[in-house]
Order: C-alpha cells, then sequence, then structure tokens
C-alpha cells in the first residue's frame, strides 16, 4: 500500500510520531510467526468497515475482538483437539466464565463434578449462583447420584477429564451420552490430559477447556485459556468474550503457540517420568495412599486405558503419612523440585492443594473430596528421572 502522504512535507513533530510506519516490502517470510503488538487495525473506507465487521472480509478491528496471534493459537488449538472452530481468552477461569454466560441464562442449571479444581468451584458458587445460575455439584462416578441431582433446568455438565487434585477419570464417552439424550451440553476441562492423551470432542464433547497456562504453554511463562468444539457453540463464546473482555495479550498469544510446539514431546517425557515415580511412592513406607491412573490400583485405571491414549499423565498425588506436620517438613527437605501454585513446566513441582487450590472449603468439605491435610500433588516434568526420586526419597525419609 503506497503512503497516503510524503513524509518529507510533514513538521518535525508529526515525523517525530508518524515517521517509519511502512515497513520495507519483502517477498519472503518471518519463519516464526511476528508479534502484532498493536491495539487496533486501520481501515480506508466505511465499506471496508463494514466487511470485515460483518465478517465478509478477512481483517482485525479492535484486539478484544482478536488479533493475528490470538487467531494462530486458535487455529493450532482447534486443530490439537480435532475442532471446527477454537477461542483463545486470557485464562483458563477466563474461559470458563466465557464458556457458561455464552450458553446458559439466570434459572439455568449445571451440574458438575464434586471433584473439581478449586477455583471452578469457587466461580459457580460465589460469582454465578448470585447471577441466578445454580451448579450441583455430584459424584459423576456414581450414575444414581447423578441421575437424582438432574432437573429440567440443567443445561450443562461439567467435568474434567482427570480431577485435580485426586486425579479421578471420567467416562466421557458414558456422559456424553447422558447429556445429549437430555439436551445438555458436556463441556469438559481437558486440562490434565491434554489433546496428546485426550480429544473430549471425539468421546461426544460439546466443548473443550483448557487452562493453557499449564500443559499447553509449558514454560511457566504466560496464562491464558482455550476453548474448542463446534462453530456455532464457539461463534457464542467469541461474542460473549468480546461484550466481557478477558482478552488474551499478543505476546501471552504467542509464547502460548511457542510452547505448544513441543508439546508432544514434553507429554511423552513427563508422562514416563510420572508413571515411574507413582510405582516408586507406592513401594515408599512414608506414602499412605498414590492416586494415578496408570496404576492398577487406581478406581478407573481400566477406563483411562481405553480413554487416554499414549499415556496416563503427568500428575501424580500421594497421601504423607504424618499429615501436615509431615506435608510441611517434606517440602522444607525438597532442593530439586519447588513448591508452586501452578503445573504443567517443564520442571517439575509440588503443591499442598488443602492450602492453596481448596483452602476456601471447610474441613469436612476437603476431607469428603479427598484433598486431606496429608495430600501433595506432584506435577512431574521432564527432568532425569533419578534426580527426581533421589530428591523425592531423602524428602520422604525426613517424615518417617
Amino acid at each position: 500500500m503506497p503512503p497516503r502522504f510524503e513524509r518529507t512535507s510533514l513538521q518535525f513533530d508529526t515525523r517525530v510520531v508518524r515517521a517509519g510506519e511502512e515497513a520495507p516490502l519483502s517477498r519472503t517470510h518471518a519463519h516464526a510467526p511476528p508479534i502484532h503488538q498493536t491495539t487496533a487495525w486501520e481501515f480506508e473506507t466505511l465499506a471496508e468497515v463494514d466487511a470485515v465487521w460483518e465478517g465478509k472480509a478477512p481483517g482485525y478491528i479492535y484486539r478484544r475482538y482478536g488479533g493475528p496471534n490470538q487467531a494462530a493459537l486458535e487455529a493450532a488449538i482447534a486443530s490439537l483437539e480435532d475442532a471446527p472452530d477454537a477461542l483463545a481468552l486470557a485464562s483458563g477461569l477466563g474461559a470458563t466464565l466465557t464458556a457458561v454466560l455464552a450458553h446458559l441464562r439466570p434459572g439455568d442449571q449445571i451440574v458438575a463434578t464434586a471433584h473439581i479444581y478449586g477455583g471452578t468451584q469457587r466461580l459457580f458458587v460465589e460469582r454465578l449462583a448470585p447471577l441466578g445460575i445454580e451448579t450441583r455439584f455430584v459424584n459423576i462416578f456414581d450414575p444414581a447420584e447423578l441421575d437424582r441431582a438432574w432437573s429440567p433446568q440443567v443445561r450443562a455438565v461439567w467435568v474434567e477429564t482427570m480431577t485435580n487434585p485426586t486425579l479421578r477419570v471420567a467416562d466421557v464417552p458414558a456422559l456424553a451420552a447422558i447429556a445429549r439424550e437430555r439436551g445438555a451440553l458436556l463441556i469438559v476441562d481437558n486440562t490434565f490430559a491434554t489433546p496428546v492423551l485426550c480429544r473430549p470432542l471425539g468421546h461426544g464433547a460439546h466443548l473443550v477447556l483448557h487452562s493453557a497456562t499449564k500443559y499447553l504453554g509449558g514454560h511457566d511463562d504466560a496464562m491464558g485459556g482455550v476453548l474448542a468444539g463446534a462453530t456455532d457453540l464457539i461463534t457464542a463464546c467469541r461474542t460473549a468474550a468480546v461484550d466481557l473482555g478477558p482478552t488474551l495479550a499478543p505476546f501471552e498469544a504467542w509464547l502460548l503457540l511457542r510452547g505448544l510446539r513441543t508439546l508432544a514431546l514434553r507429554m511423552q517425557r513427563a508422562c514416563a517420568n510420572a508413571l515411574a515415580l507413582a510405582q516408586r511412592l507406592a513401594n515408599h513406607p512414608a506414602v499412605a495412599t498414590v492416586h494415578y491412573p496408570g496404576l492398577a490400583s487406581h478406581p478407573e485405571h481400566a477406563l483411562a486405558a481405553r480413554l487416554l491414549q499414549g499415556g496416563f499423565g503427568a500428575m501424580v498425588s500421594f497421601t504423607v503419612r504424618g499429615g501436615q506436620r509431615a506435608v510441611s517438613q517434606l517440602i522444607e527437605t525438597l532442593r530439586l523440585i519447588p513448591f508452586l501454585p501452578t503445573l504443567g513446566g517443564l520442571t517439575s513441582s509440588v503443591m499442598h492443594p488443602a492450602t492453596t487450590s481448596h483452602r476456601h472449603l471447610s474441613d469436612g468439605e476437603r476431607e469428603r473430596l479427598g484433598v486431606t491435610a496429608g495430600l501433595l500433588r506432584l506435577s512431574v516434568g521432564i527432568e532425569d528421572l533419578d534426580d527426581l526420586w533421589r530428591d523425592l526419597d531423602r524428602a520422604l525419609s525426613v517424615v518417617q
């Protein structure tokens, strides 16, 4: 596009703010996606405004409506989840809120797994309930309890492929059949499994959600959330996101897409490490219980073997004998593995759900969910297995 006016004829004060706007033309492309660090795009004519705004011509408007980096990430997520469309947002909880407000109205109800991430539970109870959207938390592993919780107002079923932090595995195909038969959406938080291990849309789910901050980004340096599903469902979410404003920044989108490139390799190594550590922890005298779908002792091991392809995940939860006192000793003794209130990065980390993600619940509520004072959640990274085990074994020896 030629310049609209001759730069050399402008006064100095104007040149200061306008010089260099046109980049030199090139017949070659940038190999890595560039960062489009802008909040708005220019239009040449009113006709162009109408065409872009109404979706009749390609183009971008204002960053709250999306931009090139966000669009590139969305295309990648849609491809990995075998979805017609995807939407990238500023956080996992931003994606959660967007999905709910796009498809539910006051008076509607959600049936959600009681074994759910604490942040999601808090959002449903403290923010959505006052808006008239009620959530019924049930044990989805008991079909009779699911039936008792159902009502004509239920519009969505909300589950996690693997629950946070107790790692129960949802029977996505069975739940999808129930939801479809009863006219509700099945929304699956696939953060722990990632599309490397499970693609819920292929098992009948309507929408898939990820906290992209975790495995998809994988480097603990960018925050985001994504939704994937049918075009009409994502279009409704996209419209809601424009109104709500959980916009993903260009640099965050760029970082998440860069991290996504190594997802398959990272998951392969992390899953192998996690299985080996779970087996060793299960035989350690200082450990009372281990929660890991790859162990034959896990209640959904057979289901996990059918549902998860290529591994059982990189999360391991285990209960240390001696309760919170022992947990405190272990955390203070670890040297290689830090205490970190997140998961899914290149490096391993440990977290105490009772004092972090589930601290807003009462002691009784945590006990019913299996989030005991002695429970630790281990996010397994891609380090050398023996180095990780030496650190864990040394710390566990202190609490025996």
